[in-house]
């Protein structure tokens, strides 16, 4: 939880501060096709601002924003693409170009990853929207901080 905060905190300007209507609030209440709800996966509440949990959170985040280096900052870039999902097929791509070519297996790879990244991300927003915890404040931001809640992240 921390590590997503360093990546995407705040420290943005006006213009890029929370506002209007989330992305697609509603999407913590899509169907799933593997899970039978989206609360499936348990998603514990993130500490409450304030407490000794919450303070020390903030911290890592802090710290980890200031030790930020250029290969995490690649690394935050790459996971960050529009939408989540697309770097994990990217990746599946790679692993899949890397090999002998077996198209039904591949096929059906893309198809399995697709389906568990599509029913992890509705659970994620299902948590999103449940938790409505904002982005960390007083955070150098590595991307300006979205309208949507922060946590949990559907990135990673």
């Amino acid at each position: 939880m921390a590590i997503a905060g360093a990546l995407v905190g705040s420290g943005c300007g006006e213009a890029e501060k929370r506002a209007g209507p989330g992305a697609e609030p509603s999407a913590g209440g899509w169907k799933t096709w593997v899970l039978s709800s989206p609360g499936q996966i348990a998603v514990p509440p993130p500490p409450a601002p304030g407490s000794p949990a919450g303070k020390a959170d903030l911290a890592e985040v802090r710290r980890l924003a200031k030790a930020r280096t250029p290969g995490a900052e690649r690394g935050a870039r790459f996971w960050n693409r529009q939408p989540a999902m697309e770097p994990w097929l990217q990746v599946s791509f790679d692993v899949v170009a890397s090999r002998a070519k077996d198209p039904v297996a591949a096929s059906r790879a893309y198809g399995l990853l697709s389906v568990a990244m599509y029913d992890a991300t509705v659970a994620a927003w299902r948590a999103k929207y449940r938790y409505r915890r904002s982005a960390p404040e007083g955070v150098d931001a590595l991307f300006a901080r979205g309208p949507d809640p922060s946590y949990p992240s559907e990135r990673r």
